[in-house]
């Protein structure tokens, strides 16, 4: 999601579709979407078919990757959601950002 300096969504992008066991996604494409739509922070998301939403190792490298270059791009990265079904896991709530 791509945020505006109020924090409304000004859009939304897919950025990968993967397959049963995982999607490669490189940072450089996150980024690259927020600062086309000349966003002013962001939220990504993902989600786990297996039902399960806590974050394994590779979502929580990943996160912190995105974190250390958002804050060096002076592009906030507010959250980073993990879902499926009904239920979800949120970084931010978790104060894992």
């Amino acid at each position: 999601l791509s945020l505006n300096a109020a924090l409304e969504v000004i859009s939304l992008d897919t950025i990968a579709i993967g397959q049963i066991t995982g999607v490669n996604v490189m940072p450089r494409e996150v980024f690259q979407i927020a600062l086309l739509n000349n966003a002013a922070s962001i939220i990504i998301t993902h989600n786990h078919p297996s039902g399960h939403v806590l974050p394994s190792q590779t979502d929580n490298k990943f996160t912190q990757r995105l974190k250390k270059l958002s804050d060096m791009m002076h592009l906030p990265l507010r959250d980073h959601f993990i879902v499926s079904g009904k239920c979800y896991y949120s970084y931010a709530e978790n104060e894992q950002l």
